[in-house]
């Protein structure tokens, strides 16, 4: 494996990354035109064909954001994310210990 330092680095490159690219396409996509492409070349309905619009620009854009926050997480936290789902789900979220098995489980 890489080192933390450089995992982190690259991680955080490649969602400042996507961040921009969303908002360029966000702008590309403000002037209430419809961008279309399809992968290869193929045409409906054999082929893939992605459309850009203002509301599928400003859902990457939306989704950038919570991408970037999340990249900011900790070795610590992915290791050990107990307190911090407690935190969102409640404290009793999850039980201590698994309610007991009933009937045959051999």
């Amino acid at each position: 494996y890489a080192p933390i330092t450089l995992r982190r680095t690259l991680a955080l490159a490649t969602t400042v990354l996507i961040l921009v690219s969303a908002i360029v396409l966000l702008v590309l996509a403000n002037d209430g035109s419809y961008r279309i492409y399809a992968f290869g070349n193929w045409q409906p309905p054999f082929g893939i064909v992605l459309v850009l619009d203002r509301l599928a620009a400003l859902m990457l854009v939306i989704f950038a954001g919570p991408l970037a926050n999340w990249t900011k997480a900790t070795a610590e936290q992915l290791s050990n994310p107990a307190p911090y789902l407690e935190s969102l789900l409640g404290k009793d979220a999850a039980p201590e210990t698994a309610p007991p098995l009933k009937g045959d489980v051999s």
